[in-house]
Formats: C-alpha cells, structure tokens, sequence
C-alpha cells in the first residue's frame, strides 16, 4: 500500500473519529434537552390534573357556598342595619356627651364661682360678728360698770 494512501486513510478516520465524537456530543445534548422537556412536560402533565382536581372541588363547593351565601345574607343584612344604627345612636350619644360634658363644665365653674362667694360672704360675716360681739362686749361693760358704780345721791 502506498504511503499517500495510508495518510490519506489516516486523515479520513481522523476526520471520521472527530464527526463520531461531535455527534455522540450533539446526541448527549439533545438527549439530555429531550429528557429535560419530557420531565417538563410530565410536571406540567401532573400540575394541570392537580389544578383539574382543584378546580372539581371548586366546582362543587360553589353551589354548597351559594346556598350558605343565600341563608346567611339575610342576617348580614340585618346586621349592616344595626350597625347603621348603633352608629347612629354613637353619634348621638356623643353629640349628648358632648352637651353634658359642656354643662358639668359650666356648672363646675358656677360652682367655684359660687364657692368663692360664699367663702367671702363667711368673712365678712365672720368680721360683723366679730364688731357685733365687741360692741355687746362694750356695752355689757358699760352697763356693769353703771350698775357696779355707787348711785348718785339724792338730796
């Protein structure tokens, strides 16, 4: 065999080595993108029975909640009105508050004022008292002091 030949051959199974090596490389990489997709499509597979499930179960409650909704709407509606009310009657009686709180003040002050009154009406009388006992104080003295002293003679 000539020697061109067995270079030759030599490069053609050097060429063909590296294709083989470059497809058994592409064939992994899209054995593994294949693989890859199947495990997505599988979790996507089993996520949409998981929500086909949910969504049977949705399905079926939906009637049961309807019904509850229907029983009970009539007392939230009669609770919406009393608490209408009982917010009214707060706005009542805070307007009512609001009106006492303002009288007790008022009072409060003519109550004060009334006691600082009184307080200078018991000084003053206090001090008439005390001339008025003076004076009856004086005039009992003068009085005993006539009484006591010997009596004019007569002649």
């Amino acid at each position: 065999m000539p020697k061109w030949f067995a270079r030759l051959f030599a490069v053609v199974m050097l060429l063909a080595c590296g294709a083989t090596a470059y497809f058994v490389y592409q064939h992994e990489k899209l054995s593994y993108a294949v693989e890859d997709a199947r495990v997505s499509l599988e979790t996507s597979r089993a996520r949409e029975r998981k929500q086909e499930y949910e969504w049977d179960q949705v399905s079926q409650a939906i009637p049961k909640a309807e019904e509850e909704l229907s029983l009970l709407q009539p007392q939230v509606d009669d609770l919406l009105a009393s608490l209408t009310d009982l917010r009214q009657t707060r706005t009542a009686l805070d307007e009512a508050n609001t009106v006492l709180t303002e009288s007790v003040t008022h009072t409060q002050t003519q109550v004060s004022s009334l006691t600082d009154s009184l307080y200078l009406r018991m000084d003053a009388l206090e001090e008439q008292t005390e001339d008025t006992e003076n004076a009856l104080t004086q005039a009992l003295d003068q009085l005993l002091q006539r009484r006591t002293a010997p009596y004019p003679s007569i002649p």
